[in-house]
């Protein structure tokens, strides 16, 4: 974590972990919002952070692809690594109504 969040000015955060060594990579992610849109800010820029490639471009990129469709959750268009892929924007609305947000001081978690 200190490859990528150091690098963006993310000092503060909590990421639980399974069995006490791997962090749980499909949520249980808490920091600020701030620090929450410097990644997305990461992702829209395709991995590059003030002009420097954090993640390589060539992996963001392949990780937005559709990988499988699994139709039996009835949320998205397709599956890449760790990503819901929507073509219809009224999914996004629906999606939004289904997630929650859990406040703990001045930390936010977003979740489904």
């Amino acid at each position: 974590m200190t490859n990528l969040f150091a690098p963006l000015g993310i000092n503060s955060f909590e990421w639980k972990a399974i069995r006490g060594k791997h962090v749980f990579a499909s949520g249980n992610l808490f920091l600020a919002p701030r620090d929450l849109a410097k990644i997305g800010q990461l992702c829209l820029n395709k991995g590059e952070w003030n002009g420097t490639a954090k993640i390589s471009k060539q992996w963001m990129e392949e990780s937005t692809q559709s990988w499988i469709y699994p139709t039996e959750f009835g949320v998205g268009d397709g599956y890449g690594y760790q990503w819901w892929l929507h073509k219809n924007p009224a999914m996004w609305r629906t999606l939004v109504m289904r997630a929650y947000f859990i406040m703990k001081g001045d930390t936010y978690h977003l979740g489904e």
